[in-house]
């Protein structure tokens, strides 16, 4: 399982259409679990969002591009196969 953990807050169009891509993402991908979390709901620190975090890592902060995420997800996937 690949684990995708946004945080956001409210009026933020970034983070908008970065949950919206990831929704998207983890549709097409069972193998992918979502969790959106507003940083006002949460006692982790995080001054800058969206922030993306991987498998419990960060990811990126701010806009995310697609394609580069989708090319470290298979990464991720191939490395928990072998």
């Amino acid at each position: 399982m690949i684990k995708l953990c946004v945080y956001v807050t409210n009026n933020c169009n970034a983070c908008k259409r970065v949950v919206e891509m990831l929704k998207e993402l983890s549709t097409s991908d069972p193998a992918i679990h979502l969790s959106v979390i507003n940083v006002k709901d949460t006692s982790k620190r995080v001054s800058i969002v969206p922030a993306v975090f991987l498998n419990e890592k960060l990811y990126s902060l701010g806009e995310v591009k697609r394609s580069a995420l989708k090319i470290k997800i298979n990464q991720i996937s191939e490395s928990n196969h072998n």
